[in-house]
């Protein structure tokens, strides 16, 4: 691998982060295994090691750690880190360079194992198979994740630790529903998230006005909508932002002079949601695989599926009940893989509608049960009472990261728009 790595690149890094100490070493944001040589890949593990124990960054201990572990005489090499080093706003540059060999590695490598698969004797599938995993790995590559998915525990606790004195680091996503978002705590970063219900209930409407609000908040949202066109979800978001019902916008009655201004708030409202950073594809034919390609290494948030049911696996199962559990389990890896919470409407069975109440329970969401079993969060919504009160309730039914509850809300059907008109009881 000639020219696949600079040594002096990496010392300068170990050096930057000697003199710099845990301020640099935070702004370079690097891995072990983004160093080509051993000898700097360890100096920087045990820098590392260092910061999350919270010990300053000190040469002598460095040296003691780097003995204990083999490496007889590193003063020698570390003093030449030190020498490369002299001006700290090389360090980022120079970091960048490491990363940059470390990425043109693992594409030759991937170069070298589809070439050979020219010439083996593997059948199509077996070969098909390699390529999915060549594929997956570079992405894995382009998104920052490390080799084979294994990861620094030490890493992990420093990243734990950032995130607990600076909460500013984690993301969330929060549904802009203030009972809701009290009881859930917002949708974090690699979270699959399920909102399930029966057909005609308005979960469409509702992860259209969920993606809609996140988006006015800075998020970055790419949906998929496999029931409704693009002009469809168009028509719909006009219709919550203007408050101008859905039939007037779509079938093209008159406005009528009871809307003051209605042409203008019309466009007023389509101007302030073309501001707003939305992706939108309405594929028929969406798998995992699909999901991945498009979203690994962008600069996407949060991803929205409408829905689950329509997908396509893979790979063809023996029936559908086993491509559902096989599909939402890529999607629950795909969201750990990328760190980007993926959103997934989900029908409910019939047997939610024959129980005394009508609420739905976990068990009910529809073809597999691994839905609740891969899901961070499950959210589902279902009629209360007499439909023509347009009151839908909202249960929590699952939250890894906080408690379950419910909230009661009014469905404005003709302006797709969903509000909370009272709080319940916590589960």
């Amino acid at each position: 691998m000639s020219n696949m790595y600079s040594i002096e690149a990496e010392a300068s890094v170990i050096g930057a982060c000697l003199l710099g100490g845990k301020k640099t070493l935070k702004e370079i944001d690097l891995r072990p295994e983004h160093f080509y040589s051993k000898f700097w890949r360890e100096c920087y593990s045990q820098l590392l090691k260092m910061n999350i124990s919270d010990n300053e960054i000190d040469l002598v201990q460095l040296q003691l750690r780097l003995k204990s572990i083999g490496f007889d005489n590193p003063s020698e090499s570390i003093t030449q880190a030190l020498e490369l080093a002299p001006v700290q706003s090389m360090a980022i540059p120079n970091a960048k360079t490491v990363l940059k060999y470390y990425k043109a590695r693992q594409a030759q490598e991937a170069t070298q194992t589809l070439s050979a698969l020219a010439s083996s004797s593997l059948n199509i599938l077996d070969i098909e198979s390699e390529i999915s995993n060549v594929i997956s790995k570079l992405n894995q590559v382009l998104n920052g994740e490390t080799n084979n998915g294994i990861l620094k525990f030490a890493e992990l606790l420093l990243q734990a630790y950032d995130k607990a004195v600076n909460p500013t680091l984690e993301r969330k996503f929060m549904l802009r529903l203030t009972d809701c978002d009290r009881i859930l705590q917002g949708i974090r970063d690699s979270d699959y998230t399920i909102i399930a219900a029966r057909p005609a209930v308005g979960k469409s409407a509702f992860i259209s006005q969920v993606m809609l609000d996140m988006a006015k908040s800075g998020a970055k949202p790419l949906i998929y909508s496999l029931e409704m066109s693009g002009i469809e979800i168009a028509q719909r978001a006009l219709a919550r932002e203007a408050v101008i019902s859905l039939a007037t916008i779509r079938d093209n009655k008159p406005i009528g002079e009871s809307i003051m201004n209605a042409e203008e708030q019309l466009w007023e409202s389509a101007k302030s949601l073309e501001r707003l950073n939305i992706d939108l594809s309405t594929t028929t034919d969406l798998t995992p695989s699909r999901v991945y390609r498009d979203i690994a290494g962008t600069n996407r948030d949060i991803v929205f599926i409408d829905h689950i049911g329509l997908m396509r696996p893979d790979i063809k199962a023996e029936n559908r009940n086993q491509e559902i559990a096989q599909i939402s389990r890529d999607l629950r890896l795909i969201a750990m893989k990328t760190n980007i919470p993926i959103v997934v409407a989900c029908q409910l069975n019939r047997a939610s509608e024959r129980t005394t109440d009508k609420r739905p329970t976990l068990i009910d969401l529809r073809d597999s049960g691994s839905l609740e079993q891969d899901a961070t969060t499950v959210i589902a919504l279902s009629t209360h009472g007499d439909r023509q009160d347009n009151k839908v309730l909202l249960d929590i039914l699952k939250n890894r990261n906080g408690e379950t509850g419910s909230v009661m809300l009014h469905f404005d059907k003709p302006h797709m728009r969903f509000q909370e008109i009272e709080r319940r009881e916590l589960l």
